[in-house]
């Protein structure tokens, strides 16, 4: 994906259909993860990878 340093990529958004799930399971692994919030349009939830990027989890609100 290019040249970009390790920790540097922001942004990155990964949809799910349970960030709650996800999130539990990644702070079982020793991740810390912000969240999940809920917002107008659905919950999500951030955390960085092992080399610092920056990633976020999104349930988008069905209804």
């Amino acid at each position: 994906m290019g040249d970009f340093e390790p920790g540097s990529a922001r942004g990155i958004m990964l949809v799910t259909t349970d960030v709650d799930a996800d999130c539990a399971r990644l702070a079982e692994a020793g991740t810390d993860v912000q969240g999940p919030d809920e917002f107008p349009w659905g919950r999500m939830a951030s955390f960085r990878d092992p080399d610092g990027n920056g990633l976020m989890l999104l349930t988008e609100d069905r209804r």
